[in-house]
């Protein structure tokens, strides 16, 4: 995604969690989920911006973090930002945020975010890691 990042103005920072991070997941699909919210925090600095990938641990949950310094999310769309067929973007089909939610969920996690409009949003997906430590390979 660096590449499509560069191309917009965007400066890609990733900051991973410093120890191999072993989750039961579907890769495809966790990486559609994750291409997904990257695409739209892209898309939401139409004049380029930070953007910013961090994984990490917090207890058992594997949390993967992506902050954009875009547009934010407007308190009114906020309640309706997850369902699918929503949309601000003209020709957007609404459905990157559910996908990636739905994803989410059949990992058994969740996916929520903090956004202030004209700063930036924060989306937040955490899994549940069944078994032993997340940091045992």
């Amino acid at each position: 995604f660096r590449p499509t990042a560069s191309e917009h103005g965007v400066d890609l920072e990733v900051s991973l969690w410093d120890k191999p991070l072993c989750y039961p997941v579907d890769a495809t699909r966790l990486r559609q989920a994750l291409l997904n919210l990257l695409i739209n925090a892209q898309q939401a600095m139409p004049d380029g911006g930070q953007l910013r990938i961090t994984t990490g641990i917090d207890d058992s949950d594997l949390v993967v973090s992506v902050a954009d310094t875009g547009i934010g999310i407007s308190e009114e769309d906020a309640s309706r930002i997850l369902r699918p067929l929503f949309s601000t973007k003209a020709g957007g089909n609404g459905l990157g945020h559910s996908i990636t939610q739905r994803i989410t969920r059949e990992h058994g996690g969740t996916l929520s975010f903090e956004s202030r409009p004209g700063r930036g949003t924060t989306f937040t997906l955490r899994l549940r890691r069944p078994g032993p430590s997340p940091e045992d390979p």
